[in-house]
């Protein structure tokens, strides 16, 4: 016997009331079959109705029917209708729902109707309603008898143009092709009325129709060939290929997995949950950006289901989503896992793959058999999880995505022992006009989430390692340092890094020229580019638009666009895979660049440690087109700077492009026009623009006011990095100071001293304390403004050493932080800066100073007590100096703040003594 189903089709353009009221007319039909008729509406919602309804012939019986059209039904459902049955105190309550009963209402089902206490509560299901509609002859009886051998299912569809019975033909997997007749069994071959029905149920949007009342469709459908229909469906499932080494561009094998405990331990963790019976959830995804290791998270999970302890509970099917043409390919898929599993002996002896049907690509789970493997599979304490890698391609195919949304519904709301879990690239947003939004919305909230993050620094030593291990020679530590720095926490990237590096050592490429190399993403991908002539260089750009545009190249066009020598070359060169019959290039992330000619913005990453005016001199020093030894330019610094930091100095350099080597010399960078301060300012202006760190920083939507938050954006940059919290302080800094220099917007707002104590236990002892409360000024303010002057005129020259004092007050007051060589204004200094009127300036100065505390309390005592000289002030203002011991340093500060004090009086007057 086959299975049968109902459905509803209510007419788009009717409102829910109208809906509500077709739905009703059929509910009365099945009432009616029953000797009810309906008394009474109790909710009126469309897809749900509660009714009253009153028998014919019994005086005084009632029952409370409730009704559900939806999609998914909960245990919730059940429940609410056996409180409203008992409270109303009704002599029967029916539930009727159009769907079956999942597993979890199923089990809540039996345990009611085994309670003698809800006897009068009877539940319907879809088999029960279309029996019903036919004891009350709405629809006739089945009697096709020509071709109901063949049927594996029927449907009903109670549709606002008719009512039609649809029956799907088995084909050898599933069904393939269906015929439609109306409720009396008469033929239907109205192309209109068969495009309508496909339009409305995705079960038979891609089945072939035939018209059973033509001989020769009807000798088709009763002959051998039906066993053969699926090999006119040209598709292939492809499992997820892993990789042989660890340097090559496939999901990484357990052997060459690396790090990830806490993800796998959140995976295990979920499965666990279901076997202790402590999660609903049958459906996990893995959500990250591209190239963050997904895939190679799959190949880790199943390679461990492989391993002694797991082998006999658990059995993982990992399939390429990328090689799915059809609707077919979800059912394929799972047909696969469970030949596979059977051929390797995991169902057992009793469990052939030759008892398994399966009724149609969009009811996949519906069949009787698989129902008797559930059971086999819950007897046994065994699980069969199939996991669908790069599951974002699905939604380019929107029908596919339909019959994959339908299975995992399925799959939870059946709770037994198959688990299905996907991959999601995160970077994928789906419009939210996309008719697939709504079904990843539900999908989301039906599933468990395991999230991708970016290596730490343990994992990127551990790809080096393997660089290493391959090298067999212990890497250089620069250039270590240049993988880590450049890697940003990327597991693509990191691996890219040592792929190439691995690549460039196998070429004889000296330690000294990759370190010269750029290590930017552009750069890496056209060395990939170098190794293929003009017509691999062709064919690796079709392939790739084809992959882009979800229309992967096949294997059936090989010697039709592509030969076969071209193709194969590509593969061994490892820039184009093969899965299943689909080719597709190695990464996304580089197809995406063969298509468009743009790399992802993730810039360029190499942490600054040598300030900007260093750097500078040192570069200054260089004419152009002038090649320079180390020896000849360590004999210049002599004294000045020690061997190690001349080389950090114009290693930084190297990093930044201001400077090239050859062999052992050094020159300015080709592009560079001249050795000025100005061109040194406009190359780094464009260099910024793809400094990683940088580009964090002006694009966060949070309000970046503190040192502490430039220091963490470093951090977040640097994943791979492991340094001690008073090194990240000073490479923060000096990132910082490299903004100031160039004279970049970004840090205006930063306050200078407000790394987070938790950070750091080394904070300047005199920021720590609230300035306005303890500022007592070292200097007399005009000459403190004479020195701002100097700053905004030529900060570089300015001795810091030197001019220390004049520097605090002007940092007290807001204008500027400075620390060893380096002097960064503010906003506040920024916009003191821009002022040319020098009255102007010297009242901007005088309403800061006035906000300091002590200045404010002398003010206030020189207005109140009409003081008008130094020796008056210190008799009235020993308050402001009362914790200073020394008599002689009580006078002196007591005079710097008298200064202060009288400079904003005579600015209020509006008289001011000229500053030169």
């Amino acid at each position: 016997m086959y299975k049968k189903e109902f459905k509803i089709i209510f007419n788009e353009e009717d409102n829910r009331i109208k809906q509500g009221e077709y739905f009703e007319d059929i509910v009365a039909k099945i009432l009616k079959s029953q000797r009810y008729i309906v008394k009474q509406r109790v909710n009126f919602t469309g897809m749900e109705i509660d009714l009253i309804a009153k028998h014919n012939d019994r005086n005084n019986e009632e029952i409370y029917v409730e009704c559900k059209a939806k999609e998914k039904l909960s245990s919730n459902d059940i429940k609410s209708f056996v409180f409203n049955t008992t409270f109303k105190k009704m002599h029967y309550g029916y539930f009727i729902s159009t769907v079956e009963f999942g597993h979890q209402v199923a089990g809540l089902i039996d345990e009611i109707e085994n309670n003698s206490e809800y006897k009068n509560l009877y539940f319907f299901g879809p088999e029960k309603i279309i029996e019903f509609l036919e004891e009350s002859n709405e629809i006739v009886k089945d009697n096709n008898k020509n071709f109901t051998e063949s049927v594996a299912k029927m449907i009903l569809s109670h549709t606002y143009f008719g009512v039609y019975k649809l029956y799907l033909f088995s084909g050898g997997t599933f069904s393939t092709k269906f015929c439609v007749t109306n409720s009396c069994n008469e033929i239907v071959n109205d192309l209109d009325i068969i495009t309508k029905l496909q339009s409305y149920i995705p079960e038979i949007s891609d089945l072939e129709f035939v018209d059973y009342s033509n001989e020769e469709e009807l000798e088709k459908l009763n002959s051998a060939n039906i066993s053969n229909f699926e090999a006119t469906m040209l598709e292939t499932v492809a499992e997820v290929k892993r990789s042989e080494e660890w340097f090559d561009y496939l999901p990484t094998s357990s052997k060459h997995f690396i790090g990830r405990k806490d993800i796998l331990m959140k995976y295990e963790e979920f499965i666990e949950s279901i076997k202790s019976k402590k999660s609903d959830k049958r459906v996990f995804y893995i959500e990250g950006k591209s190239g963050w290791g997904k895939s190679s998270l799959v190949s880790a999970i199943r390679d461990k289901s492989k391993t002694k302890k797991f082998r006999n509970s658990e059995f993982i099917f990992a399939v390429d989503t990328r090689s799915a043409s059809t609707n077919n390919f979800i059912a394929l898929a799972f047909r696969k896992m469970i030949e596979s599993a059977s051929d390797e002996g995991f169902l057992g002896s009793g469990h052939s793959k030759n008892q398994i049907n399966i009724l149609s690509s969009y009811d996949i789970l519906g069949s009787e058999s698989i129902k008797t493997l559930f059971q086999f599979l819950e007897e046994n304490n065994k699980y069969l999880i199939l996991i669908f890698d790069q599951f974002e391609d699905i939604f380019r195919k929107e029908s596919i995505f339909k019959v994959f949304y339908k299975f995992l519904l399925d799959i939870n709301n059946f709770r037994t022992n198959i688990i299905v879990g996907f991959s999601w690239k995160s970077e994928i947003a789906v419009p939210i006009q996309h008719e697939a939004y709504h079904l990843w919305q539900v999908l989301k909230s039906e599933t468990f989430s395991i999230d991708m993050r970016e290596f730490d620094s343990k994992e990127v030593n551990g790809v080096i390692n393997q660089l290493q291990n391959s090298i067999e020679f212990k890497l250089d530590s620069n250039i270590k340092r240049r993988i880590m720095e450049s890697s940003q926490g990327f597991p693509w990237l990191t691996k890219k890094l040592c792929i190439h590096t691995f690549n460039e050592f196998s070429k004889n490429v000296s330690i000294d020229e990759l370190l010269e190399q750029e290590l930017n993403i552009k750069t890496l991908f056209d060395k990939d580019l170098e190794t293929v002539n003009v017509n691999e260089l062709k064919a690796l750009r079709y392939i790739a638009k084809r992959a882009f545009d979800g229309n992967m190249f096949d294997a059936t066009e090989i010697d039709e666009v592509i030969d076969n020598i071209t193709l194969t070359s590509l593969i061994n060169k490892r820039l184009v895979i093969r899965s299943g019959a689909k080719y597709n290039i190695y990464w996304d992330i580089f197809r995406d660049y063969l298509v468009s000619n743009e790399i992802p913005l993730i810039g360029e990453s190499y942490i600054l440690r040598i300030r900007p005016s260093v750097c500078f001199e040192v570069f200054s020093d260089f004419q152009i087109n002038e090649s320079i030894e180390f020896e000849e330019l360590r004999h210049r610094y002599v004294g000045r700077y020690t061997d190690k930091t001349l080389y950090n100095i114009l290693r930084q350099l190297l990093d930044i492009g201001l400077l090239t080597k050859e062999e052992t010399a050094y020159r300015v960078n080709k592009n560079i026009e001249s050795v000025d301060k100005t061109e040194f300012i406009d190359y780094l202006s464009k260099k910024f623009e793809r400094y990683t760190p940088y580009l964090k920083l002006v694009s966060s939507t949070d309000e970046v006011n503190s040192i502490q938050q430039i220091l963490l954006i470093l951090q977040d940059t640097f994943k791979g990095v492991e340094l001690r919290n008073s090194t990240w302080e000073i490479y923060t800094k000096t990132f910082i100071s490299w903004i100031s220099y160039i004279g970049l917007k970004g840090i205006e707002d930063i306050e200078m001293y407000s790394f987070d104590t938790i950070l750091s236990n080394k904070l300047p002892s005199r920021k720590s304390k609230n300035q306005m409360l303890t500022f007592t000024p070292q200097k007399p303010i005009r000459d403190d403004i004479e020195v701002f002057l100097e700053v905004i005129n030529n900060k570089d020259k300015i001795d810091i050493k030197s001019k220390n004092k004049f520097l605090y007050d002007l940092s007290a007051i807001g204008v500027l932080h400075y620390w060893k060589d380096d002097v960064i204004l503010t906003k506040i200094g920024i916009q003191l800066s821009m002022i040319k009127s020098k009255d102007e300036l010297l009242s901007a100065f005088s309403n800061l100073a006035s906000n300091m505390d002590k200045i404010k309390r002398a003010i206030e005592l020189i207005t109140d007590n009409n003081i008008t000289n130094i020796k008056e002030f210190r008799t009235h203002a020993f308050e402001l100096v009362e914790h200073i011991n020394s008599d002689i340093y009580r006078k002196q500060t007591l005079g710097k703040i008298f200064n202060w004090a009288i400079f904003i009086t005579e600015n209020r007057r509006g008289i001011f003594t000229e500053i030169n």
